[in-house]
């Protein structure tokens, strides 16, 4: 079987070019591509449909639960390499979480302290999974392609890893400030504290 496949059950693209298309090599959950990009299983479907209409996939298998497993084409390896000799990847960021980060100061103290510790649990949990995928018996040196996804299962560990701190130290920093009279209240909280003090 080609070296490049991809299945309806996990599939990843680049989010810089609608063409340049990351293909997983397995049946396996990929949780080394996950570890840089995802996409809604709902948009697995219109986009495997364009590949193939494109020829750069092709159908070779089906299984339970309308699982189909496709094949890269020539055509869509090249296309592959002409992504990553040719284009600039797009590097938008756009983490609605972090978004969150710079409106903390609208809650209440413990309400941005959860909002927080929800950031934390999550990135825990992510961090959870890719370091189980390290360790879970592969064979990361049997080849150049596995020792790619090694690399890069890597970058996704020390980024989850840094969410982690991060969100500890976050939490931390909160629970540091001492209480004043507008500290730690919503902006509603503190017009009707200054009024009572006015009154």
């Amino acid at each position: 079987m080609a070296d490049l496949c991809i299945s309806t059950r996990c599939c990843s693209v680049s989010a810089a070019r609608t063409r340049a298309r990351l293909f997983r090599a397995s049946s396996r959950p990929c949780a080394a591509v996950s570890s840089a990009f995802s996409l809604p299983i709902p948009g697995n479907y219109p986009e495997l449909s364009r590949l193939a209409g494109e020829g750069l996939i092709e159908h070779v298998d089906s299984g339970p639960r309308g699982r189909k497993l496709y094949r890269a084409t020539d055509a869509g390896r090249a296309e592959v390499l002409r992504w990553l000799r040719e284009d600039d990847p797009g590097r938008v960021l756009r983490v609605e979480a972090m978004l969150q980060g710079f409106f903390l100061w609208m809650l209440e103290s413990d309400e941005a302290v959860a909002l927080l510790d929800r950031e934390r649990v999550f990135h825990q949990a992510r961090l959870g999974v890719y370091e189980a995928r390290a360790v879970d018996g592969t064979d990361w040196e049997a080849d150049a392609k596995k020792r790619t996804r090694r690399i890069m299962l890597d970058a996704g560990i020390r980024y989850e890893r840094g969410l982690v701190e991060w969100s500890t130290w976050a939490i931390s920093e909160l629970q540091r400030v001492e209480p004043t009279p507008d500290n730690g209240r919503s902006p509603t909280a503190r017009v009707a504290h200054r009024r009572r003090i006015k009154a």
